[in-house]
């Protein structure tokens, strides 16, 4: 059954890669699909340096422990229309990570945040949910607030990734850890 804080989720910049998961119209988003697009969407708003940052190269998504989540941003990227492209890999241990500019934990794996510190120090972004994960040094936090699934942005996990994240995207989120 789907909770009912996912059909009051806010997503509104997100809402048109939702249109693309099939979700039927009018249908309410399964968490999976909502927090797909919303990883998804954040390759647009954050920049990455060096080799990394090359437009012509697709942005490397990899998912960790989460198959309704990988299966939901595959289908984004089918739909995948102007922009950088980007390429979708599952991630079964640390080093699968390493060609990936950003990687969701999620399952047991988010308790292991602090085993991709070597790739956050090369432009890797982590993205996660559940208590600690941000204090642990993942780069964005999916949180419940209220009935609301929102994120927050570790700075200091940013500066360490030497990414820029946008400020658009900073505005939406609900805590931004210095």
């Amino acid at each position: 059954m789907r909770s009912a804080w996912l059909r009051a989720a806010p997503v509104a910049l997100f809402m048109p890669l939702l249109a693309r998961t099939g979700t039927p119209p009018g249908g309410v988003a399964t968490e999976a699909e909502i927090k797909a697009a919303m990883v998804f969407n954040f390759t647009r708003f954050i920049e990455w340096s060096g080799s990394r940052g090359d437009s012509r190269l697709p942005v490397v998504v990899g998912v960790a422990g989460d198959d309704p989540i990988h299966d939901a941003i595959e289908e984004l990227t089918r739909a995948q229309t102007g922009g950088r492209a980007v390429e979708l890999r599952r991630i079964r241990q640390v080093a699968d990570a390493e060609p990936c500019h950003l990687v969701f934990l999620g399952g047991r794996w988010k308790r292991r945040v602090a085993e991709f510190s070597g790739l956050v120090k090369r432009g890797l972004v982590t993205v996660g949910d559940g208590d600690g994960f941000l204090d642990s040094g993942g780069t964005i936090g999916f949180i419940v607030d209220g009935n609301k699934l929102r994120f927050a942005v570790n700075l200091s996990a940013t500066n360490q990734a030497a990414v820029t994240v946008s400020s658009r995207l900073l505005r939406l989120a609900t805590v931004v850890h210095p």
